[in-house]
């Protein structure tokens, strides 16, 4: 990765520092996979070389420590390397490291996003709706819904151009550029929408359903940045 950590020479100088100062003890010797979703000739070398680095140190009579390399990619496709202890990101989610694995079909979702419709207004044609004007009304029957939720809250102000939202059951396109706080969606064909209806970010709707993927597609990231995006201003509520 060469963001932290040092070369295995390094890493084994230093773990022995440790184990010979007696107010220090050695809990774990670890490295961190840089492609373990792509290159698998690559990230078996990776710990190939993370390997022979603790079985030097072992060699040296240091032990007791814990040994970890896996993230989700590696803990799925190399279960040679789930070693003492793995490292599940991504996959606490519920959520494919690679959108494309199907391999996983008990895998399910820890978690949906919603928010309500606070707004509903008639947009004649022509009008424009939000910054930039980026959205315009091509009917005399448009309809735009405001709905309580915004880039301060993790919805990337991307999604501009492909980004949606379930409500009643249906997707519908984002309208617009999304606020701070609000962000505004094209319900023209959907009727009946009133203002207090739950809208679905990511999650299930009846028989449609929205994922992390989804949105991540849509604003050009991954599933990571969205979910992290996801910031403490939306409430948690734990079932």
């Amino acid at each position: 990765m060469h963001r932290l950590g040092a070369p295995p020479d390094e890493a084994i100088r230093l773990a022995r520092e440790v184990d010979d100062d007696p107010n220090l003890r050695l809990d774990g010797f670890w490295t961190h996979f840089a492609d373990a979703d792509g290159d698998l000739v690559f990230t078996r070398r990776q710990l190939r070389i993370f390997l022979e680095a603790r079985d030097a140190l072992t060699r040296q009579g240091i032990k007791g420590f814990l040994s970890h390399a896996a993230n989700s990619a590696g803990l799925l496709r190399l279960p040679e390397s789930r070693l003492d202890l793995v490292r599940a990101g991504l996959l606490m989610y519920g959520v494919r490291p690679v959108r494309s694995w199907s391999d996983l079909p008990s895998l399910r979702p820890a978690l949906s996003w919603r928010t309500v419709v606070t707004n509903i207004i008639d947009v004649p044609v022509g009008e424009s709706v939000g910054y930039g004007r980026r959205f315009t009304a091509k009917s005399a029957s448009a309809r735009v819904a405001t709905i309580a939720v915004g880039y301060a809250d993790g919805l990337h102000r991307r999604l501009l151009a492909g980004g949606t939202a379930l409500v009643r059951s249906q997707k519908v396109p984002i309208a617009g550029t999304i606020s701070m706080d609000q962000a505004a969606l094209d319900i023209t064909g959907v009727p009946d929408v009133a203002i207090g209806d739950v809208v679905t970010l990511i999650g299930e709707d009846g028989a449609a359903s929205q994922s992390a993927d989804d949105l991540a597609e849509a604003a050009g990231t991954i599933a990571y940045e969205v979910l992290c995006a996801i910031s403490n201003r939306v409430q948690r509520r734990y079932n």
